[in-house]
């Protein structure tokens, strides 16, 4: 999180947070695993906060032949493809024993459900960082 929002971070429910435009070294293999929301090109920056083995998911960096298959129901010659696209990421992670998914977003009614009834009981929290004009 930036400096900004250490705070927010906390009162999210984290017991650390890593400020990414802080000079300086980071912590060292203390994470259980890595969520990127950022792209693949930050994820080799923290892989030494990570403890062996500690799975990576990303929203923002490359598929992985999985998500051809499992997510997509796409067929050999798209998992091919996305084996190439990932394979200097996921080379680099396995060698430090690490997972690496890309998670594939898409809408479902029943999901949706799950994160309305946890708003209504309280457990899920929802911040919002600006409001934008719709023709933006």
């Amino acid at each position: 999180a930036s400096r900004e929002g250490r705070e927010l971070v906390f009162a999210l429910g984290a017991e650390e947070v890593i400020d990414y435009a802080a000079p300086g070294p980071l912590p060292l293999a203390s994470f259980d695993g890595m969520l990127d929301l950022v792209g693949a090109e930050q994820i080799g920056a923290f892989l030494p906060t990570l403890k062996p083995g500690a799975p990576v998911v990303s929203v923002a960096g490359p598929p992985e032949p999985r998500t051809a298959t499992e997510d997509l129901g796409l067929g050999f010659i798209h998992r091919l493809v996305f084996a190439q696209f990932s394979y200097s990421l996921r080379l680099r992670l396995a060698r430090g024993g690490h997972d690496y998914r890309m998670l594939f977003m898409r809408p479902n009614g029943a999901d949706l459900a799950l994160l309305v009834d946890l708003l209504k009981k309280g457990r899920l929290r929802v911040e919002i960082d600006g409001v934008f004009p719709g023709d933006r």
